[in-house]
C-alpha cells in the first residue's frame, strides 16, 4: 500500500521552471472551507468545531481573511462536489481555490533546490491526502498509516538540512512535529488532512529570500 501512495503522489500536479530571480512553479488547490472568520482566534475557536465534524480543522490565512478548511483537493469539479454535499447538510462552507505562479529568490545558485523543494512538499501532500482516504475506505492499517507517515518524514528532514530560508525551514519543521505527533497514536483522517493542507499551506507561502 505505502509503494502505491506513493506511485500515486508522482503523477504531476505542477509545472516548474527558473529565470532570473524568479522561479515559476504552478499548483492548484481547492480548499472547501467553513465560512471565513475576520481573525485567527475566532477561527480558532471553530477549528475544534469542524474537527469534531471529521474536517482538518486547519486555519488558513488568505487576502486577510481567515478559513477553516474541512480538506484540500487538486480538482475542482471534485472540492465543488464535497462543498455541495456538506451544504445540503446544513453547514455554510465555500471553495477557496489558490493557485501558486511565482516564487522570489534571492540566490539563483539554489533554484533548482528551491524548485526541488515546492516538488517534493508537493509529493508529500499528495500522498497525505491519498493516505487519508484510505484511512476513510478502511483499506488501510493503522500500522500501515503510521509507516507511511514515518517514511514522509525522511524528505522533509533532508530538506531542512539544506540552505533555506530559517522562515521555510520553521514551517517544515512544524509539519514534522504534527507528523510525530500523529505517528505515535491512533491515525485520524482528519488530522491527515490537516498535514495534507499544512503542505500545501508550506508552499503556497514558500519564501526564498
Amino acid at each position: 500500500m505505502l509503494v502505491c501512495l506513493v506511485a500515486i503522489a508522482l503523477v504531476p500536479l505542477f509545472v516548474c521552471s527558473c529565470a532570473g530571480s524568479k522561479i515559476t512553479f504552478t499548483a492548484k488547490f481547492y480548499f472547501v472551507c467553513y465560512k471565513s472568520q475576520d481573525d485567527a482566534h475566532s477561527a480558532s475557536s471553530v477549528s475544534s468545531a469542524v474537527q469534531s465534524l471529521g474536517g482538518a480543522g486547519y486555519v488558513i490565512d488568505s487576502d486577510g481573511r481567515y478559513y477553516i478548511a474541512f480538506a484540500c483537493y487538486y480538482d475542482e469539479d471534485k472540492a465543488q462536489s464535497v462543498c455541495s454535499s456538506l451544504k445540503e447538510s446544513g453547514l455554510e462552507c465555500t471553495v477557496l481555490a489558490v493557485e501558486t505562479q511565482s516564487y522570489d529568490i534571492a540566490d539563483e545558485e539554489h533554484s533548482e533546490l528551491y524548485s526541488g523543494c515546492l516538488e517534493t512538499l508537493c509529493q508529500i501532500a499528495d500522498i497525505m491526502y491519498n493516505l487519508a482516504n484510505s484511512l476513510d475506505e478502511g483499506s488501510l492499517s493503522q500500522l500501515g498509516a503510521r509507516d507511511i507517515i514515518l517514511s514522509c518524514m525522511l524528505p522533509l528532514r533532508a530538506l531542512c538540512r539544506q540552505p533555506l530560508t530559517e522562515t521555510l525551514k520553521e514551517n517544515i519543521t512544524y509539519i514534522l512535529d504534527e507528523m510525530a505527533e500523529a505517528a505515535e497514536g491512533f491515525v485520524y483522517a482528519r488530522d491527515v488532512r490537516a498535514l495534507q493542507i499544512a503542505l500545501c499551506d508550506c508552499v503556497i507561502n514558500a519564501q526564498f529570500y
